[in-house]
């Protein structure tokens, strides 16, 4: 029985043994964007745990904890806001990449031109980027390619 909070983190990041061989195969880093969300460190940790070679989490850090957090168990952090084409161009090549950035359920103040939708994503990642194929599940896709 789970009985704490870090109980649940250590049992959602377990990696199974399908986990590791898939993790075992991206040949190359694994970018995560919105990295500092509500599943963003669990997958980071995820990966971390199952052998990724390198993870590196993009985000705006608003919440410098999370950073730290991140930080501590491995993930090489950048502070980029996704919005910001400069940053964009600037975020390092990677062979998977995970969309995690989004727009919180009943959140206002979104800006106009971005949508967390999976099909919309596209024309905010840099090119290498979107024209990965691969794996694609679910709005939260991991994208590998390279």
């Amino acid at each position: 029985m789970i009985q704490s909070e870090e109980s649940l983190v250590e049992v959602m990041t377990r990696p199974t043994a399908q986990v590791e061989s898939a993790v075992r195969t991206i040949d190359g880093d694994i970018v995560i964007l919105g990295v500092a969300g509500k599943m963003g460190p669990t997958l980071a940790e995820l990966l971390i745990r199952a052998g990724a070679r390198r993870v590196i989490g993009v985000s705006r850090f608003s919440e410098p904890a999370v950073e730290l957090y991140l930080q501590g168990i491995g993930v090489e952090t950048i502070k980029a806001d996704l919005l910001d084409d400069d940053a964009l161009a600037s975020l390092p090549d990677a062979a998977c990449v995970y969309l995690m950035a989004g727009v919180k359920f009943g959140a206002t103040g979104c800006q106009s031109g971005f949508r967390p939708q999976h099909d919309r994503t596209g024309g905010y990642l840099r090119t290498e980027y979107r024209a990965c194929p691969g794996r694609q599940t679910g709005s939260g896709s991991g994208v590998r390619g390279k």
